[in-house]
């Protein structure tokens, strides 16, 4: 996908869902459409990005967005001085309310787009996705933070 079409459908999707997503979020979807990969981590598990035909990958971008915003801001504060272990308590705490911000986007797409039919089941699918990030995401993050020490080291 093209930068500007990430940014344009993702900007279309925050309004039409009234999704969470930030300034600082849509920025860094602007500009680095390359670390959006929709669902999924980005070296490990994919996942379906519908649900029961409802496409919520917005929600699974700006998740890709928040974690790689969380893994910069993490090395900025240790390479600015802030001892690793505060940096690091204060990585978990983001990664908690990024993997919550993606469950309540989910379900605001699915509220919108769904009816009495698909409404359960999607909420279902859309908790057993949280349940994945919750436990598995700290792997796919901390991925994230080497990758940055390894590529931005002088």
């Amino acid at each position: 996908m093209s930068k500007v079409f990430i940014y344009n459908e993702l900007e279309l999707a925050v309004a039409k869902y009234g999704l969470f997503a930030n300034e600082r979020i849509m920025d860094f979807c602007k500009h680095y459409p390359e670390e959006i990969n929709f669902c999924g981590s980005k070296q490990g598990l994919k996942v379906f990005d519908t649900m029961y035909g409802l496409f919520i990958g917005w929600s699974c971008a700006i998740h890709d967005a928040t974690f790689a915003i969380i893994a910069r801001d993490f090395v900025n504060e240790v390479r600015s001085g802030i001892p690793e272990i505060t940096a690091y308590a204060r990585l978990q705490y983001r990664v908690k309310k990024a993997n919550a911000m993606m469950l309540a986007n989910m379900v605001l797409i699915i509220a919108k787009d769904s009816n009495w039919l698909t409404v359960l089941p999607r909420c279902y699918r859309a908790c057993t996705y949280f349940l994945g990030t919750h436990y598995g995401g700290e792997n796919a993050i901390m991925d994230t933070v080497e990758e940055i020490r390894t590529n931005s080291d002088d």
